[in-house]
């Protein structure tokens, strides 16, 4: 069997193999442990993964090999060969035995056929949390010629994770990998500085420009959203991400596992950020459908027949499309219906009959029914996208058979207009739904808003199946106290609230609740329960920014008058709304879970290195949302990698008050504005630019 049936991206899962005997975590329930393996190596094979890493991880806490009993070894070998049983051949199964156990690991793999072995501490010494570990190249590539298991291949760790490298820190990575292939290792591995931790990408090429000729993977970090950064290695290995939560000692996920894989799996043949479409590549109609279920952008999928450059083009494309294909649709047992559509140009009802007219070349044999049809064609037209410079005739036409719809719905399902308790801030639905997405909010999640207002995040994040949290500092809009939004509205009806909302799109169960709370000082308990923290907070243009306080030193509230005591607030400086909310995510949120927030920005300012930012919390997303030539916000998604003790937020002096530049821009008049866009691209409202330095980059 061939160990790289492709020639990059392989997919290796991680089985970590529950605590064996006589480990301080060993529960008994030998069996329930066997179980537990051959389950999950059936569900990666059934998902499409290349291999499977076996590695006793719940053994802690680790021990040296010289310390490690028989025992350990033995049922390892019991698990590998079960694996490899009932593994596909195809699929590579490789072994790793903690701690540093790679003759042990080696014997295994010989008497269990498999593939590999993934050994740390193969060149250099290094210090572990189980205490020093010697380098093995030369007693493990002795020991696999002394037991004839030469076809067992190395793959070996450089830079081990959960180690100290200061005795070789005059030994760079490039070298290490060298040393590594020098000593006959047949793979290089890349990791982060923990179980989880994303490598380092430019480690990763810089590993590959120094050993060109080897095989070189990526063992730990990789998940949905950084993938992208690692498709240049050879394997990439995957454990955490796919569990629950995105922490190792859960279980499998298998929502998880399908999304990583349709993505990895995902192959472009037309993708042009002008054009309305894009052309996918996928294995089944199953990971089409997928896609939609969580695509707020796409308007539909169709399985594409044919197209062309004009329609004449396309048409021919279509008669030679695959037989097989097209015949199971046009059964006399299945009605049928057309959709036809052009882009930037609304066609007649003539006009479409007539297009759909030129297919009469299909034997579709079926009834027509408009309404629920068993089968649904489609066809459209390209004219361009300048509405005043339309072409005669289509640039170019597709034809084919329709999947299903996207969740652009959502949008006319949450819309403000018929909401039931909406407020001057209420953020709009297809936002909300982004934010949620970016999130990766899944059924069941746990998802607070800490600035919560009149609710709209936490609908978008319950309609993925969350369960929601919020609060605010404002009494009145939580208990819709406030005056009406609406145009011609006095007073609020008696039965508008947070809750009415959720009852009205049918998602009250998961509401849990919202209250009354300063987020400077969170009530919630200090634990990593928070699955996701999706919010908007106040810049202090249409609401004020404040938080509990006082400006009066030493002042003490006579006991008689606690109880009713309603607390004084103070202005809260928005680089401290930030500098507060990452600290609370990274305290809040369970590994891998992600914050989602906006940050208002001076456009001519802007710079990334100024973003806020938190040791334990690593930036996915940063997109922009323009709302002046010199003003936008940016919506910053961060995920939970780890946990370091003390590890607080940087404190972003750089974050201006996005009022100064509001407050600027309004100071222009009109005439002036006008002039300084013309002469600088943007209002030059710091005044840095002259009239031959424009910024490029707005």
């Amino acid at each position: 069997m061939s160990l790289w049936p492709r020639v990059r991206g392989h997919i290796w899962g991680m089985v970590h193999v529950g605590a064996l005997p006589g480990t301080p975590l060993n529960a008994g329930q030998w069996r329930a442990r066997l179980d537990q393996a051959l389950s999950e190596s059936r569900i990666y094979a059934q998902h499409g993964l290349d291999g499977i890493i076996l590695e006793n991880m719940h053994d802690l806490p680790y021990v040296q090999p010289q310390a490690m009993g028989p025992e350990i070894t033995a049922h390892m070998a019991v698990i590998a060969h079960e694996v490899r049983a009932i593994t596909p051949s195809h699929m590579s199964v490789g072994i790793q035995i903690l701690a540093g156990a790679n003759r042990e690991a080696m014997a295994v793999a010989q008497s269990a056929q498999l593939q590999f072995i993934r050994a740390e501490g193969f060149v250099f010494g290094h210090l572990g949390d189980e205490g020093w570990l010697e380098s093995c190249a030369g007693q493990l590539l002795r020991y696999r010629r002394h037991i004839g298991a030469q076809d067992v291949a190395v793959f070996c760790d450089i830079k081990k994770k959960h180690s100290a490298h200061a005795v070789t820190q005059d030994v760079s990575i490039e070298e290490t990998a060298q040393a590594a292939q020098f000593f006959l290792a047949d793979g290089l591995i890349v990791t982060g500085a923990s179980t989880g931790s994303p490598a380092d990408p430019r480690e990763l090429a810089r590993v590959q420009q120094a050993t060109p000729k080897m095989p070189v993977m990526v063992g730990s970090g990789v998940d949905l959203g950084n993938v992208e950064k690692y498709m240049s290695a050879q394997a990439l290995i995957v454990g955490s991400h796919f569990k629950e939560g995105g922490h190792w000692a859960h279980k499998l996920d298998q929502k998880r596992i399908e999304a990583f894989m349709a993505k990895i799996n995902l192959k472009w043949v037309d993708q042009n950020e002008k054009m309305p479409w894009i052309i996918l590549d996928l294995e089944s109609e199953s990971q089409a459908r997928q896609i939609l279920s969580r695509s707020l952008s796409v308007k539909y999928c169709i399985h594409l027949w044919g197209s062309g450059d004009g329609v004449p083009k396309m048409h021919e494309a279509v008669k030679a499309f695959p037989s097989e294909f097209k015949e199971p649709y046009f059964l006399e047992s299945l009605s049928f219906k057309v959709y036809v559509e052009a882009f930037m140009k609304k066609l007649t009802m003539a006009q479409r009959v007539e297009r759909i007219e030129t297919f009469d070349y299909l034997p579709i044999k079926g009834p027509i029914r408009m309404k629920d049809p068993d089968v649904i064609f489609s066809y459209f037209e390209y004219y361009g996208d300048d509405q005043n410079r339309l072409d005669e005739h289509p640039r170019q036409a597709f034809f084919g058979r329709f999947i299903g719809d996207g969740q652009r719905h959502l949008m006319s399902k949450l819309s403000i207009k018929t909401r039931k308790f909406i407020g001057n801030t209420t953020m709009d639905p297809l936002l909300s739904l982004f934010m949620a997405n970016l999130s990766l909010v899944r059924p069941n999640d746990l998802v607070l808003d800490p600035f919560v207002g009149t609710g709209s995040i936490p609908v978008a994040a319950a309609q993925f199946g969350a369960f929601i949290l919020g609060s605010d500092i404002d009494f009145l809009v939580i208990h819709a106290k406030t005056r009406p939004s609406r145009w011609k509205q006095k007073i609020r009806a008696q039965d508008e609230s947070m809750k009415a909302n959720f009852q009205q799109y049918g998602l009250a169960a998961k509401y849990l609740d919202v209250v009354v709370a300063d987020s400077s000082r969170p009530i919630w308990a200090r634990k990593s329960i928070l699955n996701a923290i999706v919010t908007d907070p106040p810049y202090g243009i249409r609401e004020t920014i404040l938080k509990v306080g006082t400006e009066k030193k030493d002042l003490v509230i006579p006991e008689e008058f606690l109880e009713t005591h309603y607390p004084q607030k103070v202005e809260y400086g928005i680089s401290d709304v930030f500098y507060d909310l990452l600290n609370f995510g990274a305290e809040s949120l369970c590994e891998r879970g992600r914050l989602a927030f906006w940050l208002p920005v001076n456009r001519e300012e802007y710079s990334e290195e100024r973003l806020p930012r938190h040791p334990n919390l690593v930036l996915k997303f940063n997109v922009e949302q323009v709302l002046s030539c010199h003003t936008s916000r940016r919506l910053l998604v961060m995920e939970k990698v780890t946990t370091k003790e003390g590890g607080r937020a940087v404190p972003q002096e750089a974050i201006p008050d996005f009022r100064d530049s509001i407050q600027s821009a309004y100071a222009l008049d009109k005439k002036d504005r006008k002039e300084r866009i013309k002469k600088f691209g943007h209002l030059n409202l710091n005044g840095k630019c002259s009239d031959t330095n424009k910024t490029a980059d707005l």
